[in-house]
């Protein structure tokens, strides 16, 4: 029981104090019963035709009343069930989110259908009327009336009701990614609906977060590639309505671009040859758009990308003509919002060529389960575990007590030393020295303590490896890795997650040693 509530503590003692003012002020207004609200202000008569720029296409998720979304499918014969929830929370959130609007060869008359049938459901909708499905069916819906010039005043009031709810449940319990897409919105939907009282709140939104949220090297604080692909989309979406408005806010415009070239400059250094992002924290492929179509877009918008050197974002990546490897040597951050932190510090991941070869065991779920916790654990990362402990105390779904700090970093031109302190209440520290040159990566972990110890380093390899051992090494195809320092090495089967809901077996090496490890992987 004290071990919950000091896990606990541990957990929300990082809150701000707006986030329990939020989470407080929600849970009693839930209690005093659902609030009725009505759109207050009048809609303008006509539309004025926003002449933007084309929009991202989407994954091609909707055919024939079927949906499918996290690798699942399900058809509605008859009537849609806007609350099934038989595949999860976040399945019934993508059915709600509407992106299907903007998927190829989606015509007007289906778009229409299906916007018709949610707006006539609309009191029986659940999960469908939180802030964060709002916020992204919002923009699907004004971007498909946009690209088919549709003027409808059923689709505008019930709209407008929507980003009244909205207004009235923003997320600032969470914060995070969560209040940035409120924001761009409401700033969005301002434009679209030439409600200024909508315009007014997403700038005030966009402005305070935009600048808290985004890192000095151009990345999103929640260190996600996935997430920050998200949000370079969503602001690039903001400034590409409001480029098209009568009163374009020429400041705010230059707020945008500034950002823009920041995320891009970040996701073009973090961004494997292949196209690809290292799939780490909550990242996997076909979820956000990909690299190359956010260039596309951001051309098509006349921005052109900053260059940046990798930094407090606490990632680097390593490139020659043979391989790239990419590290993580920074803190779980944020600390008022780690939910899609994992338990990984010091972790690495490794293309050779345009293959992945050593990876991050991926995301297959954001359900609470064992599979959630095993996917954010330490033994899910190519880095080390000290006696069956955890580096950072990951716990349900998107819960995080007691976490790793960097305590030291050293970097030099072709060689990196950090430590960390995840591990300091046992009485250790880890430090990984990471040297390379064009033919070899080499690694060295110590583990720093008074008392005695059982650490394991672990190395995932992708599904399509193939790895023998002989002795002291393993091999592969195209590199070799050979240990000095271990006690023993063990070849084991693991779960790599290609997506969400979909696993498929490969093997990773658990390396079991004392105080030092010498690991070289020769290319």
């Amino acid at each position: 029981m004290f071990n919950k509530l000091f896990r606990y503590w541990r957990t929300v003692k990082h809150l701000k104090f707006i986030q329990v003012r939020y989470q407080l002020y929600y849970r009693l207004r839930h209690i005093w019963g659902r609030r009725t609200l009505a759109y207050d202000r009048e809609l303008s008569v006509e539309e004025r035709k926003l002449e933007c720029k084309q929009w991202i296409y989407s994954n091609p998720i909707y055919k024939e009343r079927t949906f499918r979304f996290l690798n699942k499918s399900k058809r509605f014969e008859k009537n849609i069930d806007w609350n099934f929830a038989a595949f999860g929370k976040l399945w019934t959130y993508n059915l709600n989110y509407f992106d299907y609007l903007l998927q190829p060869g989606m015509d007007r008359d289906t778009g229409l259908m299906l916007i018709h049938d949610f707006i006539n459901k609309y009191e029986e909708l659940t999960d469908g009327l939180e802030a964060y499905p709002i916020s992204l069916r919002a923009i699907n819906w004004i971007k498909f009336c946009l690209k088919f010039n549709i003027t409808n005043h059923v689709i505008r009031k019930n709209l407008s009701l929507q980003l009244k709810r909205l207004e009235d449940n923003l997320e600032y319990h969470l914060m995070g990614n969560h209040l940035l897409e409120n924001g761009c919105t409401l700033l969005i939907g301002g434009v679209y609906l030439e409600d200024y009282k909508f315009l007014k709140r997403g700038k005030q939104i966009l402005s305070t977060q935009l600048n808290e949220q985004i890192l000095e090297d151009g990345a999103h604080y929640e260190r996600s590639p996935m997430y920050h692909q998200l949000l370079l989309h969503r602001v690039m979406d903001c400034y590409n309505i409001l480029s098209a408005s009568a009163k374009p806010e020429e400041a705010l415009l230059e707020v945008l671009k500034t950002t823009i070239e920041q995320m891009l400059g970040w996701l073009a250094e973090v961004t494997f040859r292949n196209g690809t992002i290292p799939c780490v924290n909550d990242a996997t492929e076909g979820i956000a758009p990909s690299t190359d179509q956010l260039e596309s877009y951001a051309r098509r918008l006349e921005i052109k990308t900053e260059d940046t050197t990798l930094g407090e974002s606490g990632y680097r990546m390593i490139r020659n003509s043979d391989y790239e490897c990419f590290i993580d040597v920074g803190n779980i951050a944020p600390d008022y919002i780690p939910g899609h932190a994992h338990s990984d510090t010091f972790s690495f991941t490794l293309n050779v060529g345009d293959y992945p070869m050593i990876v991050d065991t991926g995301i297959s779920t954001y359900d609470e389960c064992d599979r959630r916790i095993t996917e954010r654990s330490t033994a899910a990362h190519n880095t080390v575990k000290i006696n069956g402990e955890e580096q950072t105390e990951v716990w349900k779904s998107f819960r995080v007590g007691r976490r790793a700090y960097i305590t030291k970093l050293e970097e030099g031109p072709n060689n990196i030393t950090a430590e960390h302190d995840g591990y300091e209440h046992l009485g250790y520290n880890h430090r990984r020295t990471l040297k390379w040159d064009k033919e070899e990566l080499y690694i060295k972990d110590d583990v720093m303590g008074k008392k005695k110890v059982n650490a394991t380093a672990y190395i995932h390899f992708h599904p399509q490896i193939n790895i023998e051992k002989m002795k002291d090494s393993v091999f592969t195809n195209d590199l070799e890795i050979s240990f000095s320092g271990h006690d023993n090495i063990k070849i084991k089967p693991y779960q790599y997650a290609a997506g969400f809901n979909q696993l498929e077996k490969a093997s990773v090496l658990e390396i079991n040693f004392r105080d030092s490890l010498e690991s070289r992987i020769l290319l």
